[in-house]
């Protein structure tokens, strides 16, 4: 999972690595990332989303080349 991670991190801007951190792997409150980070909600939830599949993808790929 990290390197799926640092995978993604370098393919995404800073701004949308920020809300992944803080929404998910910090578990914030929408409002709190929304005031933060100076972003809509439905951003926060759409970089969620995103960035979500992107590091889905990178595991699938890991457990290939695993293989």
């Amino acid at each position: 999972m990290d390197v799926a991670l640092a995978r993604v991190k370098e393919k995404a801007s800073i701004k949308e690595f920020q809300i992944l951190d803080l929404y998910v792997l910090k578990a914030w409150p929408v409002n709190d990332v929304k005031r933060m980070l100076h972003v809509s909600a439905a951003h926060v939830y759409v970089t969620k989303h995103r960035i979500s599949a992107l590091i889905k993808k990178e595991v699938r790929k890991l457990e290939e080349e695993m293989a």
